[in-house]
């Protein structure tokens, strides 16, 4: 099966839990064709219980069975996705190399910004990076590197990569025009209004991107 073009970060600190983190989870329940990846920086970093209780109610809102067109990632330790029944774990740079869990679940993404973690990546039976950021991001204030800078990673690049930063409807094409495999979005779904109709909007411009 050819991995999903489109990679969402589902950010607990950007939508602030609570009941707007269970709505926009709820949203997207019926999302296709998608990578989905729960994340809670913040949380991990200041109570791993309590990143461990969001991680178990963030995979209850999903079904029990996945489709084989849903990939649901947890930015977290590996041994802990396998255990709530996530496809896999997303690792920050600087985890890349932790122990795959034995099994089916170990799905692995990883982000990187360098070529040295790209080549660690690919040493160690990673399915897929982030590189980030390519544009200026829309969930935080920052730079971006370029698509110049991008289609270098992928020339390099043994791995599918996602484009992250600053994607929208109107830049994807762009980023697969200079060798991503497909984009990552954070603030552009959201803070969408309707954020099933961004993912749509999204899916069709990567999938009607043709090469030309």
């Amino acid at each position: 099966m050819a991995l999903p073009r489109l990679y969402i970060i589902a950010d607990y600190d950007y939508l602030g839990g609570g009941q707007p983190w269970r709505d926009y989870l709820a949203a997207l329940h019926d999302a296709q064709d998608v990578i989905i990846q729960i994340r809670a920086h913040r949380l991990f970093e200041k109570d791993p219980a309590a990143f461990a209780a969001m991680a178990a109610t963030a995979r209850s809102l999903f079904r029990q069975e996945l489709g084989t067109q849903t990939i649901l990632l947890l930015n977290g330790p590996p041994t802990l996705s396998s255990q709530l029944g996530y496809t896999g774990t997303h690792l920050p740079e600087y985890r890349i190399g932790e122990s795959k869990p034995a099994g089916g679940n170990n799905f692995t993404t990883c982000a990187v910004h360098s070529y040295d973690a790209l080549h660690l990546a690919e040493q160690n039976a990673v399915d897929a990076v982030l590189f980030a950021p390519v544009f200026a991001p829309n969930s935080k204030t920052g730079e971006g590197v370029g698509v110049s800078e991008l289609q270098a990673i992928c020339a390099d690049s043994r791995l599918p990569v996602y484009a992250l930063g600053g994607i929208t409807a109107d830049n994807a094409a762009l980023c697969q025009a200079n060798g991503a495999y497909g984009v990552a979005v954070l603030g552009s779904v959201a803070s969408a209004p309707e954020p099933l109709a961004m993912i749509t909007q999204l899916q069709a411009v990567l999938d009607g991107w043709t090469g030309g």
